[in-house]
């Protein structure tokens, strides 16, 4: 399902209750629920960057070798780009899962995330900020990983699939996973249906830093390459984060959503915002096992 159309946002809701690290052993796949989840990915198409180290260059076609993954996973998935020649791969990908497919190409303009690029670009531009490639260096960047929780709220509002559960994956993801073999991403094990699953990355990260020190310092607690939680929690946090997102912006302070995460549940953001919607935060066995979590949901299917 190829959908072209200009993009809308809309406001969100509200909801509850605190911040949760569990460690888990894998389960057996018998023991995971089955509930339907909808997958909300998006490419943007940003040209050529610098990902860290000046010879980490991530490209168009980086994202084009990451994308085939989506070929094999069984659950609906909802697709938003900018490029349409990205919205055609992705369509040739899904080709013979069609039905349960929805590719949306955009235009940045209308976007509320990209529609922030000036105003962080002034926040970077400052004299002394820190530049961290490329988070704190293209504002593009930055508006790309705002912009994730502007369309999976976006999704869970249209809920095209009427699917209970709703989850953002980084098109990079499973860039490891080499097997062919079908997989459904079921609710993680222990989840709690007022918060949103996410990956730990730091076990003992400081919550006592400040938000300058956390954006200023590309300082990580939780992953971004996933996000889970029911329909009417993922729209409450999409409201809760945008309004994080305008608070430390009124501070001069930017990065991904990554610090921003980390910065909206210190002690400090706790203050200035009362996040009402809280992390479970799935502990892997190792510190940086950024795709602990994904793992952990995915069920592959009996040949």
């Amino acid at each position: 399902m190829l959908v072209y159309q200009p993009y809308l946002h809309r406001k969100g809701l509200q909801l509850p209750p605190p911040t949760v690290h569990i460690q888990l052993p894998h389960l057996a796949t018998s023991d995971m629920t089955a509930n339907t989840t909808t997958v909300v990915t998006a490419y943007f198409d940003l040209g050529s960057f610098r990902k860290g180290s000046a010879n980490n260059i991530f490209t168009k076609k980086t994202y084009d070798n990451w994308s085939a993954v989506f070929k094999y996973i069984l659950n609906p998935l909802i697709v938003y780009t900018d490029s349409h020649e990205f919205a055609d791969r992705m369509s040739h990908i899904r080709t013979t899962r069609n039905e349960t497919t929805k590719i949306i190409v955009i235009q940045r303009n209308s976007s509320w995330a990209f529609n922030l690029r000036d105003r962080i670009f002034a926040i970077y531009s400052q004299k002394g900020y820190p530049k961290h490639y490329p988070n704190t260096v293209l504002p593009d960047y930055a508006c790309s990983q705002i912009a994730k929780y502007e369309v999976l709220g976006t999704a869970a509002r249209d809920n095209t699939f009427n699917t209970h559960y709703f989850m953002w994956l980084d098109i990079g993801y499973f860039r490891d996973r080499k097997s062919t073999t079908l997989f459904r991403l079921n609710r993680p094990p222990n989840f709690n249906e007022n918060m949103v699953a996410m990956n730990l990355i730091l076990f003992n990260a400081n919550l006592s830093l400040s938000p300058e020190v956390i954006f200023k310092n590309n300082l990580l607690w939780i992953g971004g390459g996933l996000v889970f939680a029911n329909r009417l929690t993922i729209l409450a946090y999409e409201n809760q984060f945008r309004q994080a997102v305008e608070y430390f912006m009124s501070l001069s302070l930017m990065n991904t959503d990554q610090q921003i995460i980390y910065a909206m549940f210190s002690v400090e953001g706790r203050i200035a915002l009362k996040p009402a919607t809280e992390i479970q935060a799935y502990k892997p066995p190792t510190e940086y096992n950024w795709f602990y979590l994904g793992y952990l949901m995915l069920h592959e299917e009996s040949p």
